[in-house]
């Protein structure tokens, strides 16, 4: 009996095993981490996780001892690895990135004897410009020659984002833990970044290009603070992460 019972067990822990190995060579096989700055972080945070919860069954308190003790951080940020992994990845809009170098940008403004922008390096003005049909906005930068413009275009701006009525840009950013583990990560994001919402598309990015259709036909709004932009700024989380398993 007790052989039986011994092999059965042993059969669980290898049935474990098997699928905590496929779940591992999907994880490594997603080109998608190699965009994030912690992108190397955050895979070695979810390999832990699947091993953790898959084979060796841990939860709770458990759990969270086990992520910690396997990624530390530094005296004053105990679990600052695990933190900056999990703010990069909270699923977001991001903007293209800014053309030029730093501060200074290339001058969007309009010429008259030739198409196309003014492309002058420039640090003069900058501001928002948002897509009213996407809600999805960039930074754009206007020269002193096209400062009047840039004045015209910012009125724009602004009556559009008082308006209420920008709908919410889709998301083109993280999502990438929830797509590969089960786990609390909503209150794990929200504890990391403080006005983070949850997506009305949701947080796992593997779904957003379905989620998107669903809801370009309800499209859901919200009214941004002064330039456009959500106020407050991420610090350091004063209690440690807590990791729960969703079934």
């Amino acid at each position: 009996m007790g052989g039986r019972v011994s092999g059965e067990r042993f059969g669980r822990d290898m049935r474990r095993v098997v699928k905590a190995h496929e779940q591992l060579e999907r994880l490594y096989a997603d080109r998608r981490f190699a965009g994030q700055r912690r992108g190397s972080d955050l895979r070695s945070l979810l390999a832990h996780l699947i091993w953790a919860i898959t084979v060796e069954q841990l939860s709770g308190d458990n759990l969270t001892d086990r992520l910690l003790h396997l990624m530390p951080g530094t005296p004053s940020r105990p679990w600052g690895t695990i933190d900056d992994a999990i703010r990069e990845d909270c699923p977001r809009y991001e903007p293209p990135a800014d053309r030029g170098h730093g501060y200074y940008g290339l001058c969007s403004g309009t010429m008259v004897r030739r198409s196309g922008p003014c492309g002058q390096q420039t640090a003069s003005m900058h501001q928002r410009r948002t897509d009213p049909v996407t809600g999805q906005w960039e930074t754009v930068v206007f020269c002193r020659r096209h400062e009047a413009e840039g004045r015209e275009a910012w009125a724009i701006e602004r009556q559009l984002q008082e308006s209420g009525t920008l709908p919410e840009p889709l998301p083109n950013t993280g999502g990438l833990a929830p797509s590969h583990s089960r786990a609390n990560w909503a209150n794990l994001y929200a504890r990391v970044s403080r006005n983070w919402k949850a997506p009305a598309v949701g947080i796992i990015a593997a779904d957003w290009p379905t989620m998107a259709k669903v809801h370009a036909a309800r499209p859901s709004f919200v009214m941004l603070d002064g330039d456009g932009q959500e106020t407050g700024t991420d610090g350091p989380a004063t209690e440690r992460p807590r990791f729960e398993v969703v079934r």
